[in-house]
């Protein structure tokens, strides 16, 4: 009778160590952690969690070792100002349970915390203020730079135009105007680094604003304004105005009927009988 015999062949399958439901801690507190900034480092907190089947002795060193080498990659991409940025991150990356490569134990962090040293605060802290007046300062000069452009290329350009300027901002005060004429002239002078203007472009420019004027006030502003410039030693501009709106030149008013008087009287006093 024939025997028949089998040969059973077992495949070997490798087992994942169980793990346990059980976990437990230990404080990790370091320093030394990378920034994006190579010469600032940061300090870090945390509570780190593990599970595992078969209880080991240096569980709690490759627990630590598996946060601190997360945490290193994430710090490392932020610059130092934003630590609090890289805490977010690094407690949300280690905050649930990550099996670790030998499949001994699951690991975790709790209570993530980064921090910048007191000194390293300190120092951003004047570099931020630094820098902020920095930029304070270049917005306050490009203004500054501005107005003395506008002033000295328009505004102020001659002491025509810086007379039409003021009166633009105040147009109820053509009188006052007329008195401060001399004024602006100095004003536009300074400002262009002169002492001559060229009075035909300055007669125009006084021409074309008091035309602007109401018909009614056009001939007394121009008087007044021929008036102020005349006691501002301007007097090509003077006698452009007078001409323009035909206006009467200034002439000294002489008592004819005294003169005689005056003369008999200077005669008398020479002597004469």
């Amino acid at each position: 009778m024939a025997v028949l015999g089998f040969v059973v062949y077992q495949k070997a399958v490798a087992v994942k160590p169980a793990i346990g439901d059980t976990a437990e801690a230990t404080p990790l507190v370091t320093s030394g952690l990378p920034t994006a900034d190579e010469t600032v480092f940061l300090e870090l907190s945390a509570t780190v969690h593990w599970r595992t089947g078969k209880p080991r002795s240096y569980h709690p060193d490759l627990a630590r070792a598996l946060v601190l080498l997360q945490a290193r990659e994430v710090t490392s991409k932020w610059r130092p100002a934003q630590y609090s940025l890289a805490q977010h991150e690094l407690a949300a990356r280690v905050g649930r349970p990550q099996p670790e490569a030998s499949g001994e134990l699951e690991v975790w962090a709790t209570e993530v915390r980064l921090e910048l040293p007191e000194a390293v605060q300190q120092h951003l802290a004047k570099m931020d203020e630094a820098q902020r007046r920095g930029l304070l300062w270049e917005v306050d000069t490009l203004n500054e730079t501005k107005i003395r452009t506008y002033l000295r290329e328009d505004a102020l350009r001659t002491p025509a135009s810086a007379m039409v300027w003021w009166l633009a901002r105040n147009q109820e005060s053509v009188e006052q105007a007329v008195g401060l004429a001399g004024v602006l002239t100095k004003l536009s002078q300074f400002a262009n680094g002169r002492n001559e203007a060229d009075d035909s472009a300055e007669a125009q420019l006084l021409i074309d604003a008091v035309r602007k004027l109401d018909a009614s006030t056009r001939r007394p502003t121009a008087h007044g304004l021929a008036e102020a410039l005349d006691q501002a030693d301007l007097p090509d501009l003077a006698r452009a105005l007078r001409e323009e709106f035909n206006l009467p030149a200034l002439r000294q008013i002489v008592d004819l009927r005294a003169a005689p008087e005056r003369d008999t009287a200077s005669s008398g006093l020479a002597g004469e009988p």
